[in-house]
């Protein structure tokens, strides 16, 4: 049975560094007073954010909004502390922002994460384990993404690691996920979303902390500072796509500087890299899911046919080559899922009910 919450209450919020913290299931309830707005606008900036108007006895002395989240990120929680949107308000008299986070429930974690963030700001401490999660759907597995760290203070960003999830598209997650990263383990890769039309998904993880310079950042400040921005590039390489084959994502990062655990950082900075740190589970070390270059493999037994063409040919003949055991020797497991993906639909495309019951 699942936890019942009470609503966090936000009231006339008028910074724009506000932030909601959230458990799963738990919804937010806005309250914006005319008086201190006047006429108004709110909004979400995320799809997993839900926003809807609650009417009050009275709207004259102002106006009470609801706003829920997806029930299919609750899992998140179970891995991080997660942004999943803003609460944007635009009035005539004043304007808010008010960031939503997914709380951890897991005492173990030290990780926020972000999931593809348009121009977000995020609040973290200087202690957390950073994780920027990028994909886009459009690219399938056939994308490359990159990072570049734009500081505004003396501090420097550390990239602990990056990893890739490949995401299905015939409803066999198993197949993909084998669930060998369990939630105690800092670089655990959670399914963030769904495969379009039957394409496979890369699913990107991106890892950060700050260096040694924070000490000395904290030892100058005391509020909350905007320290850098982590900018992340994708491009895709299938240049036969007929969507834009770039995007870009932003996070504007800013660090609570108020409390300074120093002994947190410290353990922090002490923690093993990506490559450094892959688990083992019964006996099983789970694979690297970095993509490597595809090694051709040899080809021995060849058979070659000639095809025949009615009418008269001129310039030269085409010969057409197979080996029956070409996948046998491929070993690249994305490659042999993508092969397995592309018959799936071949043999639907060519395949005709009235062709049934015929004998050639």
């Amino acid at each position: 049975m699942s936890k019942s919450f009470s609503p966090v209450r936000i009231q006339n919020p008028t910074s724009i560094q506000q932030i909601a913290r959230i458990c799963p299931g738990q919804e937010i309830l806005v309250y914006l007073d005319n008086k201190v707005f006047g006429k108004h606008e709110i909004d979400v900036s995320t799809d997993v954010l839900k926003l809807e108007f609650v009417r009050n006895k009275s709207d004259n002395l102002g106006k009470s909004y609801r706003v829920t989240h997806l029930n299919s990120i609750h899992d998140w929680a179970e891995y991080s502390s997660t942004m999943i949107g803003e609460i944007w308000i635009d009035g005539k008299n004043s304007i808010a922002k008010v960031g939503v986070f997914l709380e951890s429930n897991n005492e173990s974690k030290n990780v926020t994460t972000v999931v593809n963030p348009d121009c977000f700001d995020l609040r973290v401490y200087p202690h957390n384990v950073i994780e920027v999660i990028v994909y886009d759907k459009r690219f399938g597995y056939h994308d490359e993404w990159n990072y570049e760290w734009k500081p505004i203070k003396n501090v420097g960003l550390e990239e602990m690691g990056k990893d890739h999830l490949l995401l299905p598209c015939l409803n066999c997650l198993e197949q993909f996920y084998d669930g060998l990263e369990k939630p105690d383990y800092l670089y655990a890769r959670l399914p963030r979303a769904e495969a379009l039309n039957g394409l496979l998904t890369r699913q990107h993880h991106f890892w950060f902390r700050f260096n040694p310079r924070i000490f000395e950042l904290l030892a100058k400040e005391s509020g909350i500072v905007h320290v850098g921005n982590i900018v992340i590039n994708g491009v895709s390489n299938i240049y036969q796509l007929q969507y834009a084959n770039k995007i870009s994502y932003h996070v504007s990062l800013y660090v609570d500087c108020r409390n300074k655990f120093y002994h947190k950082i410290q353990e922090t900075l002490n923690l093993k890299l990506r490559n450094d740190s892959t688990p083992q589970y019964g006996g099983i070390v789970a694979k690297n899911p970095i993509p490597v270059k595809q090694v051709l493999p040899n080809i021995r037994d060849v058979d070659i046919r000639l095809i025949e063409t009615p009418g008269e040919i001129t310039g030269c003949k085409t010969l057409v080559a197979f080996n029956e055991s070409y996948r046998d020797l491929i070993e690249d497991e994305e490659f042999d899922m993508y092969y397995q993906h592309r018959q799936h639909y071949q043999h639907r495309q060519h395949y005709h009910p009235q062709w049934e019951g015929r004998v050639n």
